[in-house]
């Protein structure tokens, strides 16, 4: 295991403690059984904020996700090619 393998493992480690982190602090989206029946308590304002703190999480969850797939693929060619 090399040192490029070793940070690069740190890195997938951080993005994906990020990603939990951010996970459960957002608040829930769906209303449960009511969500299916179309009952729906949310107001205009409420579905069009613009960077809140839930829009701030979902975007460092999105980041973090991205993250994770390109770091998985650059962990992966280094330990194939570099030897």
């Amino acid at each position: 295991m090399g040192i490029g393998e070793i940070i690069g493992g740190a890195l997938l480690l951080a993005a994906n403690i990020a990603i939990i982190i951010s996970v459960m602090f957002q608040e829930q989206k769906g209303n449960g059984v009511n969500a299916l029946g179309g009952g729906s308590s949310d107001s205009y304002i409420d579905k069009n904020r613009t960077m809140t703190n839930e829009a701030t999480l979902s975007l460092i969850t999105k980041c973090s996700g991205i993250a994770v797939i390109i770091l998985t693929l650059i962990v992966l060619a280094v330990s194939i090619y570099v030897k």
